[in-house]
């Protein structure tokens, strides 16, 4: 299954990377929300994606 999902997906990433996230882009967003906070209570992928990110 992952190989029939593989290549749609990476073109998905490339036009609205935005609009998937990894379990790994979810975990370290988790992590972060624990850790610094967040002001939203409702995360949208967007809002996942920068607090997944390191500052």
């Amino acid at each position: 299954m992952h190989i029939a999902f593989k290549a749609p997906l990476s073109l998905i990433r490339r036009i609205a990377p935005d609009s998937v996230l990894t379990t790994a882009i979810i975990g370290d967003a988790m992590l972060n929300a624990v850790r610094r906070g967040v002001q939203h209570a409702i995360l949208t992928p967007r809002h996942s994606s920068l607090a997944g990110s390191p500052e």
